[in-house]
Formats: structure tokens, C-alpha cells, sequence
């Protein structure tokens, strides 16, 4: 009779590392992460920027409970105590890794881009929809006076504290 524990194993997914690694680079996760290296590498000891992940609890049309994962894109100056700006927030509305739900946060809550593909704004259904429309987004002036004025706030202080 064969072991419950492997009949178990043999039904649970192979995870191979070509799908791990595929995984890693689709998901929204991954691409938040590559976009946080990109600014830490562009701007050393000016600004970090950094991800966080956190866990959305909202009741289903059935009544059960959902939780899909939440992550947050910041930049973070060191101005006195820190300085933490939230610039944007993904949520993955799935058990899979797509579609996204994308808010910006400037000055207010909106949804991220204009997206004629898709049924409601702010709203990604693929790694290729969402990667563009982030990379469309930080190539915005919002983006780009953002990053600049974190930077400019940075010098200012590190003057003020040679002084």
C-alpha cells in the first residue's frame, strides 16, 4: 500500500527552477523589487526606495473571507528622522499573480494609468500591462519632481548639518 505522504507529494506541483525564476521575474512583487534596486543604484546615499508587503482582509461575495497581498512602493530620504514617501500600492486581486490593482498616491488616491485594454482604470491583467504602465509612470514629471525634490531636501540638510 503506498505511503500517504508520497501520494500527497505526487499530486502537490513540480516547482522547478524555471518556474521559480519566471515567477520571481512576472510578479508584481519581482517587479517592484527591480524598480527599488533601480532608483537605489541610480541614487546612492541620496534616496532609498523600498517595498513592503502586507495582506488586504475583505469579505468575498460569499460571504468567506479574501486576503490578497498588498505591496507598497516607497522612497525614503534621510532628512532628520527619515523622511517615508508611499508612492504606489499593488494589489494582487487573485490567487494568481495577475490582474493587479495599482493606486498612486499623490497628493491623492488615484488609479494608476489609462488603460484602454482594460474593464476598470488602475486595473492590470497581465505582466505586460503592468510593467508598461510602470514604467510610463516613472517617466512622469510627477515622478521625476518627486525624486528630484527628495534629492534637493537631501543636500540642503547634509549642508545644514556641515555648518
Amino acid at each position: 500500500m503506498e505511503n500517504i505522504k508520497d501520494k500527497i507529494k505526487s499530486i502537490l506541483p513540480e516547482n522547478t527552477p524555471e518556474t521559480t525564476r519566471k515567477l520571481k521575474q512576472e510578479s508584481p512583487y519581482g517587479i517592484l523589487l527591480e524598480f527599488s534596486e533601480a532608483v537605489n543604484e541610480k541614487y546612492t546615499n541620496l534616496i532609498t526606495a523600498r517595498v513592503t508587503e502586507s495582506i488586504k482582509v475583505s469579505q468575498a461575495q460569499n460571504d468567506s473571507e479574501k486576503q490578497n497581498p498588498v505591496f507598497a512602493f516607497y522612497l525614503q530620504a534621510p532628512i532628520g528622522k527619515g523622511y517615508l514617501y508611499r508612492l504606489l500600492e499593488v494589489e494582487q486581486l487573485t490567487n494568481g499573480l495577475y490582474p493587479v490593482s495599482v493606486k498612486i498616491f499623490q497628493n491623492r488616491t488615484v488609479p494608476l494609468g489609462n488603460n484602454k485594454s482594460s474593464k476598470a482604470r488602475g486595473r492590470f491583467e497581465s505582466y505586460d500591462e503592468f510593467y508598461s504602465a510602470l514604467l510610463n509612470f516613472f517617466q512622469t514629471s510627477f515622478v521625476s519632481n518627486l525624486i528630484l525634490n527628495l534629492i534637493g531636501q537631501v543636500e540642503l540638510y547634509n549642508e545644514s548639518r556641515q555648518g
